[in-house]
C-alpha cells in the first residue's frame, strides 16, 4: 500500500474512476485543496506517496516533502533538454531556440527559414508552459500573440515549421513501456476516445526506452499526413489522463513507486 494526494479540482476532467480505483487497490486516498500561502497544507505522509494535480502546487511540494511520486521535473521537461534526446520522433522539427525579447531582431530569419503560408509555429521552452503554443502570422505583433502572457526578454522560445494534425493522443509511460492511453483531440476539437492505434502505442513505447524525464511521465502523439510523431512529454503529477485506463495506472504507477522506495 502507498499513499496518493489528490488536488481537489486541477483539471476539468471528472477524477472519480482515478479516486475509486485507489481506494479500490487499496491504497491511501488524501484530497487537498491548493493553498495561496507559502507553505501547503498538505497531511504528513512517507515518502511512498504519489501527488496528482497543478503545476503549481508540485511546485511548492517539491520545496516542502520527499515523496517518491512527485513526478514533475521541469527542468527535464524543456523542449532544449529532450529534443536533442528524441530529434526522430519529433513533430517540430526543423526547429530553432531563441530569446522571446529578440524576436523582432530574428523575425525576417524565422520566417524566411521555417514559415508556412506566412506563418510560423511558436511554443515555450519551459515545461511551465509560459504562453500557449500555436500559429503566429508574419504580420501579427507579438504581444497580440501572446494575449498578455508575462514573459521576460531571456526566456526561450522554439519556432517550426507548422503542422496540420489530424488526431492527438496522451500515453501514460511507467519506467520503459507505456500503460494506459486516450485520444484527447480530433481535427482542432477536444475528442476523449479510451486507448490508441498499435502505431501510437509502438511510438510511445520507443520513446518511453529511449528516454525518460522521470520515472513515470506523459507523452503526447501527434497524428498527420506523414505519420505519427511525438509533439511533447509531459509530467504524469500534472497533466490531464482524459480516457486513460485508470486501474492500469494506479496499478503501474504504485509498483514503481514501491520499486523505487525499495531501490533507494
Amino acid at each position: 500500500m502507498i499513499n496518493w494526494v489528490i488536488q481537489e479540482k486541477p483539471f476539468k476532467e471528472d477524477l472519480a474512476s482515478l479516486k475509486s480505483e485507489i481506494v479500490k487497490q487499496g491504497h491511501g486516498l488524501h484530497l487537498v485543496e491548493y493553498s495561496s500561502h507559502e507553505k501547503q497544507n498538505v497531511p504528513a505522509l512517507g515518502e511512498a506517496t504519489v501527488f496528482y494535480g497543478s503545476l503549481e502546487m508540485a511546485q511548492k511540494l517539491l520545496r516542502q516533502v520527499n515523496w517518491i511520486g512527485l513526478f514533475c521535473d521541469l527542468p527535464k521537461l524543456k523542449c532544449s533538454t529532450y529534443y536533442p534526446e528524441l530529434g526522430e520522433f519529433l513533430l517540430n522539427s526543423p526547429y530553432m531556440f531563441f530569446p522571446l525579447g529578440d524576436y523582432e531582431n530574428l523575425k525576417s530569419f524565422i520566417f524566411r527559414n521555417l514559415g508556412f503560408n506566412s506563418d510560423v509555429f511558436l511554443r515555450p521552452d519551459s515545461g511551465f508552459k509560459l504562453f500557449t503554443g500555436g500559429l503566429i502570422n508574419e504580420a501579427e505583433s507579438l504581444n497580440h500573440f501572446l494575449c498578455g502572457s508575462h514573459f521576460f526578454k531571456s526566456d526561450l522560445v522554439l519556432a517550426a515549421k507548422p503542422a496540420k494534425i489530424w488526431r492527438e493522443w496522451r500515453l501514460v509511460a511507467c519506467g520503459e513501456k507505456v500503460v494506459a492511453a486516450s485520444q484527447y483531440q480530433k481535427y482542432g476539437l477536444l475528442e476523449t476516445e479510451k486507448g490508441c492505434p498499435p502505431e501510437v502505442l509502438e511510438l510511445g513505447n520507443k520513446i518511453a526506452k529511449r528516454w525518460q524525464p522521470t520515472p513515470a511521465f506523459t507523452i503526447d502523439i501527434a497524428e498527420t499526413k506523414d505519420g505519427y510523431f511525438l509533439l511533447e512529454l509531459n509530467s504524469f503529477s500534472c497533466s490531464g489522463l482524459y480516457e486513460c485506463e485508470a486501474g492500469e495506472i494506479v496499478r503501474e504507477v504504485s509498483q514503481l513507486v514501491l520499486n523505487l522506495q525499495n531501490y533507494y
